[in-house]
């Protein structure tokens, strides 16, 4: 169990965690120094995690609640090959979440990313034929 100042803006969830050494300007991303997955209640000043951490932290260190959604990548699409092997996909992510994670937006304060295809299903090496592939640049608002 945790004890936080005030804890009326903190959410339990099986994704949910908290970063420790945490900075206001968010100059500590990407950090790592996150405990198990996994608030299980919060109750006024009290965060209860599902699993005791790993690593004592002093009184008074900085702690922010991280989110994650379930799996390691943002997903714009996904399909299953038809019975030929071939398949149209379309997907696309657009604007920043403002402060949890949304569907089909990019995660809150967002700086960079990167496109990873994972053409998986593919009998056939060098099978994949990508037609159409546009990144656009953005404004903050998205």
């Amino acid at each position: 169990m945790l004890k936080v100042k005030d804890g009326t803006n903190w959410k339990s969830g099986k994704h949910n965690l908290v970063a420790f050494d945490a900075k206001g300007d968010f100059s500590d991303f990407p950090n790592r120094n996150l405990s198990p997955v996994g608030i299980t209640a919060v109750s006024g000043s009290k965060i209860i995690l599902n699993q005791p951490l790993k690593k004592s932290w002093p009184a008074q260190t900085q702690i922010r609640e991280h989110a994650y959604p379930p799996g390691t990548y943002m997903y714009a699409a996904s399909l299953k090959l038809k019975k030929d092997g071939k398949s149209d996909c379309r997907g696309s992510l657009k604007g920043v979440s403002a402060e949890r994670v949304e569907k089909g937006k990019f995660w809150p304060k967002t700086s960079k990313a990167r496109l990873i295809l994972l053409p998986l299903g593919c009998k056939t090496p060098g099978q994949v034929i990508i037609r159409e592939l546009a990144l656009i640049k953005l404004d903050q608002k998205g």
